[in-house]
């Protein structure tokens, strides 16, 4: 009786024990479960439609960055002075909710666009989560930011093109749930590369790099054009940047230029830092 019963005590210990381990071991996948990071897709179809008509009884109500409300119809008012208003409600992300895109001309010489993008909050209320003080268009949910105002009297003038073939001075971010991302085109670097290569063959006019009026034909232009875009492509690697521009750039003036560049980058860099763009990888 008693060898049977140290027996059966042997099997429902082992039989405990197996069941504790699979209940132990259940509860330690469920707790170390990491959940799955979904990555924003890439969409180019699709853009706003503008339109400068605003209802006369319109409520929509923005809230701004610098902590002030005002209604969409005073601000238009407001900016009208300037030159046309423009806005339109768009579906960045396709989360089924419209985004309130404004874009307005400041007047000036090739200066300055101020586009914004509000997302709602409530039924007639939008907030104010990204300024950009040049053009902004949208394809999809990708935004590319234009640098050609901030880049335009690089060494010649505002109408001076590259002597040859180049990548335009953009910035392109996705927008996906209240979240902007760097976008990289990694065929733009093979371009870029190629464009450098012709560029690198025109000879580039000596100047006096002190003068502010010092202009050449464009060819300064060209290279602050490729640069740029590359830095922005390449999630603002700076030190690639740097060489890319070094290895290509073939005046006696490199070190001056490569200054002048690097200080547009920085400030463009200040202007989007309050964003907390990521890289998209």
């Amino acid at each position: 009786m008693r060898k049977e019963f140290y027996f059966l005590s042997i099997i429902l210990l082992a039989f405990s024990c197996t069941s504790c381990s699979s209940e132990d071991a259940n509860k330690l996948a469920v707790k170390d479960s990491v959940p799955a990071v979904v990555v924003p897709v890439i969409r180019t179809a699709g853009t706003p439609q503008y339109t400068s008509s605003i209802d006369s009884a319109d409520s929509t109500i923005l809230h701004f960055q610098e902590d002030f409300d005002q209604s969409l119809l005073s601000f238009a008012e407001e900016v009208q002075g300037a030159q046309l208003f423009t806005f339109s409600f768009y579906d960045i992300d396709k989360d089924s909710s419209n985004e309130l895109l404004t874009s307005y001309y400041t007047g000036g010489a090739h200066c300055c666009d101020e586009n914004s993008i509000f997302i709602r909050t409530s039924k007639n209320a939008y907030k104010q989560i990204f300024t950009y003080p040049e053009r902004l268009s949208i394809k999809g949910n990708v935004i590319t930011l234009s640098a050609q105002q901030r880049l335009g009297y690089f060494y010649t003038c505002y109408a001076c093109l590259p002597p040859t073939m180049s990548a335009d001075p953009q910035i392109q971010i996705l927008y996906d749930k209240e979240q902007f991302y760097f976008v990289q085109n990694k065929s733009l670097n093979d371009s870029i590369v190629n464009y450098l290569g012709e560029l690198q063959k025109k000879p580039i006019p000596q100047i006096n790099t002190d003068d502010i009026s010092a202009a050449d034909d464009g060819e300064r232009k060209g290279y602050a054009w490729n640069l740029f875009a590359y830095y922005y492509n390449n999630f603002q690697d700076k030190k690639a940047t740097e060489a890319l521009f070094k290895n290509y750039y073939t005046g006696t003036d490199k070190d001056a230029i490569w200054q002048s560049l690097l200080e547009i980058i920085e400030q463009t860099d200040e202007d989007l830092s309050k964003y907390n763009i990521k890289p998209l990888q």
